[in-house]
């Protein structure tokens, strides 16, 4: 069980840091 927590865990964190990537090429599309 613990490994598929923190494999949930890792995986939020990379959504996160997706999102930003995506949120930072919008941010530079832009410019």
């Amino acid at each position: 069980m613990s490994s598929e927590s923190s494999f949930d865990i890792v995986s939020k964190m990379d959504m996160q840091e997706l999102t930003n990537a995506i949120h930072q090429t919008e941010k530079e599309i832009d410019n």
